[in-house]
């Protein structure tokens, strides 16, 4: 429901920085057209459209291309000066807001090219970050990382404190959006000192700091850091930071079991987003709500709140899905809600009716429901880290034979009459690691260990023991792993994406389906679908 964060002012520093450079917030727009109507010449006049689009593209779209396309129509006379960077920028914003990122980096791209020839180095460093909050945008949070890092010689030599706070919290954020808490607290911990007490940028960073220890499970400094943006938020009347740290006391109140700390927060939550009307924050509060009232064992209350996250949550989406859909659609969707909001409103009286004779009936129901839930999202969850940290190994470590860590006691072994020497053994070793390694011999289907001791040209028996000494397993047991392993890497390489599961397996050797099922389960934990399509999600 609302449990999880939602990383936010990762743009808003920037977007401080670039309003900053403008210098145009304290000009109203329309004193800037009058001026416009009066301007001398061609140059005048594109500082001013620079200007105005800049503002315009904050909150009016349709405004802003207008003035840009005025501004298109004039700038051919002054390529390769700062008014066309200018100009460039201002394109480039335009079409981030309207979600074109395409057209956006490459308009950055063209004002950072000319910003560097012209030796404009805060407008070089502005068209960089912009190019890199389109990387974030698109989840390329790794190229975002390595790009900002260039910039950091840059902005020491401006000597600008706020550009350097944006920029290492910029790196900061890329760093926690991949789930790299410690690394993000790197750079957090050199720009939060230099932050004022009492202002926009200590609250932001407070805000993600909170977040940052809520991953790692502190979750005293998770309540620390966003108490200390509360009154900041207040003051300075940012409803949404305000919620969100609110959200995160609440949150971390919620895992210490704290419930009802969680629900004086939540409901502060709540309180505030109904006066706002901000509807998406108002049913995270619904959600976390009936979480913490759940965790109370109010369990009445808890499925009243749950209710009405689901009904708030439900009209979020069919409001976003309207968007995209043509005036016919609509129409038909809205006489589609309508109707079910009829049977809804009936469903919900005859629930009220049992309600009333069978208070016990929906507590036990209800109780039931809760716990069925939470075993659930617990095993989903167990089940997904569980892939992660297989992806996490099999990229660590490859996909090689592991060999038994302790040394088999021979005097114990079923082997322990065996005339295989030491040397042999290790000489025979190493010819079956190379042939799986190298040579990959696990890959065919037919493989059976009298084949494979014909091809390593050993006796089967030594080779037999070999397998079951070092590697702990039975010959079926050991090729089947590396199957399974080379399987794995298949399934969630995006090469291989147009191949179905049947045909990963028959790739690595497996010539039935079933058997493929059962032994990647047995080894990996979980199924291959599973493994296929939850990797997707982690990467």
């Amino acid at each position: 429901m609302g449990r999880t964060f939602s990383v936010i002012l990762f743009f808003a520093l920037w977007w401080n920085l670039f309003t900053l450079t403008i210098n145009a917030q304290s000009v109203k727009i329309d004193s800037l057209k009058k001026c416009l109507k009066t301007a001398q010449n061609d140059s005048s006049r594109l500082i001013l459209l620079n200007n105005i689009s800049a503002l315009f593209n904050n909150y009016n779209l349709d405004s802003a291309k207008f003035y840009l396309d005025k501004t298109s129509a004039l700038i051919n006379n002054y390529k390769g000066t700062r008014l066309e960077e200018q100009y460039l920028d201002r394109k480039g914003n335009y079409f981030q807001k309207k979600g074109d990122f395409k057209h956006a980096e490459m308009n950055f791209l063209l004002s950072a090219r000319l910003a560097e020839k012209l030796n404009l180095k805060e407008d070089y460093f502005i068209a960089q970050n912009s190019l890199q909050l389109i990387n974030s945008k698109l989840g390329n949070h790794k190229k975002a990382i390595s790009e900002l890092k260039k910039l950091i010689p840059l902005v020491n030599q401006l000597n600008d404190e706020k550009k350097f706070v944006t920029l290492y919290s910029n790196i900061a954020m890329n760093f926690l959006l991949l789930n790299l808490p410690d690394s993000a607290k790197k750079y957090f911990d050199i720009v939060y000192p230099l932050t004022e007490e009492n202002g926009f940028y200590r609250a932001a960073i407070s805000v993600n700091l909170a977040y940052l220890n809520y991953l790692t499970g502190n979750y005293d400094n998770t309540i620390k850091y966003a108490k200390e943006s509360v009154p900041i938020a207040r003051r300075l009347k940012r409803t949404e930071l305000l919620l969100e740290s609110l959200t995160n006391i609440s949150n971390a109140y919620y895992e210490k079991k704290q419930y009802a700390k969680a629900v004086e927060y939540s409901t502060k939550v709540m309180n505030i987003a109904k006066k706002n009307k901000l509807r998406k924050q108002l049913a995270d509060a619904y959600g976390n709500l009936a979480l913490a009232y759940a965790g109370l064992n109010d369990f009445r209350t808890a499925y009243k709140f749950n209710n009405m996250y689901s009904e708030l949550h439900d009209s979020l989406f069919n409001a976003e899905l309207g968007k995209q859909i043509n005036e016919l659609q609509i129409k038909y969707e809205t006489e589609k809600k309508d109707k079910k909001i009829k049977l809804k409103d009936a469903a919900l009286k005859r629930q009220s009716l049992k309600l009333k004779y069978s208070v016990l009936a929906v507590i036990v129901t209800t109780i039931f429901a809760i716990i069925i839930f939470i075993f659930y999202r617990k095993k989903n969850y167990a089940y997904k880290e569980l892939v992660r940290r297989n992806m996490e190994i099999v990229e660590k470590n490859g996909f090689t034979p592991k060999r038994k860590s302790l040394p088999l006691d021979r005097t114990m072994s079923k082997y322990s009459s065996s005339s295989l020497k030491d040397e042999k053994k290790e000489e025979l070793h190493e010819k079956l690691e190379k042939s799986m390694i190298e040579e990959k011999l696990y890959l065919k289907s037919n493989l059976t260990l009298g084949k494979l001791a014909q091809q390593l040209d050993v006796n089967s028996k030594y080779l037999s023991q070999v397998i079951h000494e070092e590697y702990d397993s039975g010959f079926s047991d050991f090729i089947n792993k590396l199957r399974v392993q080379e399987a794995a890497r298949l399934l969630v390489n995006k090469s291989y994406r147009h191949i179905s599961i049947e045909g990963i397996s028959k790739l690595v050797g497996f010539t039935s389906k079933s058997t493929f099922n059962s032994a990647f389960k047995k080894i990996m934990g979980v199924t291959p679908s599973f493994y296929s399509e939850t990797s997707k999600d982690i990467k």
